[in-house]
């Protein structure tokens, strides 16, 4: 049986709010909310459809998914209920995603009650072809600076680089930015 920290255990046994569990690579994220997960769902008999878990990556959604299939299984096994067969069934279509996903199908669905045009929701870019795009709008705008407000954007420059022709290390931190 895994040993949580009384931190992780807060985070698993807390009710009536949302949780947030911040914290390093390898800290055991992951496992604190699969135990938190099925501390709602056995215990507190909460359906999957009525929970909503986010990550910050596609893998670790996914891990997420992995990891609760591979615990309602082995609760199944202890003690079999039709109740567990339902959430292993509702599984598939959890709301277990990266925040980016979950904001985009809220958008999709009722994205028509602020105006937004149901069409555009379908033509997300691809992270490449945004990357291009950003990395295009900050060569347009650096060279509408030059062309405006030389001055300011030589002292801009040269914060960024020892020579004042070189773009690279504004453009690169303008994209971290």
């Amino acid at each position: 049986m895994v040993q949580y920290k009384p931190s992780q255990l807060e985070a698993i046994e807390h009710l009536n709010s949302n949780v947030i569990v911040p914290a390093s690579a390898g800290a055991g994220k992951t496992a604190v909310l699969i135990a938190r997960l099925m501390k709602r769902i056995i215990v507190d008999r909460v359906e999957l459809d009525q929970i909503c878990a986010m990550t910050f990556t596609e893998a670790a959604a996914n891990e997420m998914k992995v990891r609760l299939m591979k615990a309602l299984n082995e609760k199944f096994i202890e003690e079999p209920s039709d109740f567990i067969t339902k959430q292993i069934s509702l599984l598939e279509t959890a709301h277990i995603s990266t925040i980016h996903s979950f904001c985009l199908n809220i958008v999709k669905n009722y994205g028509y009650t602020i105006g937004i045009n149901p069409d555009q929701t379908q033509n997300i870019l691809p992270p490449a072809e945004a990357k291009i795009l950003k990395e295009i709008a900050i060569k347009d705008t650096i060279d509408h600076f030059m062309e405006t407000q030389f001055d300011l954007a030589q002292d801009v420059l040269n914060t960024f680089s020892a020579n004042p022709l070189d773009f690279s290390n504004l453009e690169e931190n303008t994209l971290k930015m």
